[in-house]
């Protein structure tokens, strides 16, 4: 039988609604991207620094000059040991497709991005969810998950650090001690989705797993945390040599590589990695601080836990019986052009929540769940 992707439900509702003319996007994952013209003045380059850049092809594994800018992010990170993809959502396909075989037991966070599940069924994981629960505050319970490892044989756990889309899960330096010690301890190799671990609401950077954890597969792009979404650039990084060649192999199938000119301005946006990220993270403070005033005083309608890292807020609704937030999300874009994504895009079993980004700031994301709220009141 022909085995086929489902519809990407976070994707697919994006691609309804974020391109529409004046549509005002208060859900995005990213900060505001900067322009190519910003990248090369903070990293101290002319604007014709790309003007002798040969249009030839790149590596398949990434260009070298960028595969070392990814190396220093991590501690004791060789070149050899990146792999530079389109986006973060091909460095997770060539992991999976490298790592899974028909039966191979794994553990997935939940909510997490929607590619994962799809993928791994495609391969033929046996998958165990283990879901972040709202009355832990969406962070880890070590013993319940170790439970669900042992009990299911995993040989493979997924974490996403400050998750996608509550902003919590692996959230500190010591969740993650203490899942590189349960990874130890149950033989069970783990896969890191960073590509926030860098945006640290208030405080230092997370550290990677992989500077614990020698085994530790981790996934990261220049999306998340930059704001750089149209480079495409992404990245998968660990030091099983095998496991890299078979994601190689792999990438000759998918695209094969990346484009030079988005190489080369991804090392220039690393050198102004810093500057790049305050700037966002100022934003998303103030935004905080809006929108923490904003559901204190919703009555109780809406509820959440403040994320602790990311761009991202997920948000409980609670409304009368018989209402749908779906539906509420879907009409307040048709009718009034505000895009809220639904947290049923995550999982049926979500579907009371939002996801707002503190990126889209704190005047437009007050005035569209404002409007949300009105509609509410309205059905």
């Amino acid at each position: 039988m022909t085995k086929r992707f489902p519809r990407f439900e976070l994707e697919d509702y994006f691609r309804r609604f974020a391109f529409k003319q004046d549509m005002v996007n208060l859900s995005p994952s990213n900060p505001i991207s900067p322009t190519v013209g910003e990248i090369l003045q903070m990293a101290g380059r002319p604007p014709t620094a790309l003007q002798g850049l040969s249009l030839d092809y790149s590596e398949t594994a990434g260009a070298r000059p960028l595969r070392e800018a990814i190396a220093g992010l991590y501690v004791d990170l060789e070149p050899e040991q990146v792999i530079v993809t389109s986006g973060g959502v091909e460095a997770i396909m060539l992991t999976l497709e490298a790592l899974i075989q028909p039966g191979t037991g794994v553990v997935l966070e939940t909510p997490i991005y929607g590619s994962y599940e799809p993928l791994l069924r495609l391969l033929g994981a046996q998958i165990t969810y283990y879901e972040l629960a709202e009355g832990d505050a969406y962070e880890y319970d070590f013993e319940r998950l170790e439970r669900l490892v042992l009990d299911n044989r995993a040989e493979l756990l997924v974490v996403n650090p400050y998750n996608n889309p509550t902003g919590r899960g692996i959230a500190s330096t010591a969740a993650l001690s203490s899942l590189t010690e349960l990874s130890s301890r149950t033989g069970c190799k783990v896969i890191s989705d960073e590509v926030f671990r860098q945006v640290t609401i208030n405080g230092d950077p997370l550290p990677s797993l992989l500077d614990g954890a020698q085994d530790a597969i981790v996934i990261s792009d220049m999306t998340k945390a930059w704001g750089l979404g149209g480079l495409r650039i992404g990245w998968m990084a660990c030091r099983d040599s095998s496991l890299l060649e078979r994601a190689l192999n792999t990438r000759d199938f998918t695209t094969n590589s990346n484009s030079i000119v988005s190489e080369e301005l991804a090392v220039y946006a690393l050198s102004a990695r810093v500057p790049l990220l305050e700037a966002s993270l100022a934003k998303a403070r103030e935004a905080l601080s809006d929108l923490t005033r904003f559901i204190a005083d919703s009555h109780g309608v809406l509820a959440w836990h403040p994320p602790i890292g990311g761009y991202c807020a997920w948000l409980a609704v609670n409304v009368a019986a018989g209402m749908s937030v779906p539906d509420l999300c879907t009409r307040l874009a048709e009718t009034q052009g505000y895009l809220i994504l639904p947290g049923v895009v995550f999982g049926t079993q979500w579907s009371r929540f939002l996801r707002v980004g503190l990126a889209a700031g704190g005047k437009q994301l007050l005035a569209g769940l404002d409007a949300f709220l009105q509609e509410a009141d309205a059905t």
